[in-house]
């Protein structure tokens, strides 16, 4: 997998770079790519240096390249054992710092589509400050 990730980037961004047709005019185009679920698709269930070895791989890539790019954060898997782990809230920190945009992906990632309403809304309160707090701190955002 490692070895793919850049080219898979790479493959993306060509399909967005240029005209098909000889004559037709090239049409400037942006394209970010998006990461579901940080810090880890399944962060409850993989050791911590494996968490930060795929968040810097990804980071490394992405910066390298000069790929824009957001990560979507899932606040419940900041926590380990019901607690704000400082450790993995440091990994939103690896993509604030490398220029990267991250965003509120919910709490506990429940699915839309088979929970009611306000239950969804109240997730994705729920999964907000952590991710807020950074993204304010660097920006420089005073409430």
């Amino acid at each position: 997998m490692k070895s793919r990730v850049p080219a898979i980037l790479y493959l993306c961004l060509l399909m967005g770079s240029g005209s098909l047709v000889a004559n037709e005019p090239v049409v400037a185009r942006r394209m970010a790519i998006t990461f579901d679920d940080l810090p880890a698709q399944r962060a409850q269930a993989l050791p911590e240096p494996k968490i930060l070895a795929i968040n810097e791989g990804f980071v490394k890539t992405l910066t390298d390249q000069q790929i824009p790019a957001i990560g979507f954060v899932n606040e419940g898997k900041l926590h380990v054992d019901g607690a704000l782990d400082p450790a993995r809230v440091r990994l939103l920190e690896l993509w604030l710092d490398a220029g990267l945009e991250l965003g509120n992906h919910t709490f506990s990632h429940p699915e839309l589509h088979r929970t009611p309403l306000e239950e969804f809304q109240q997730d994705l309160i729920r999964g907000e400050p952590t991710t807020a707090a950074w993204v304010q701190e660097v920006a420089g955002i005073q409430e």
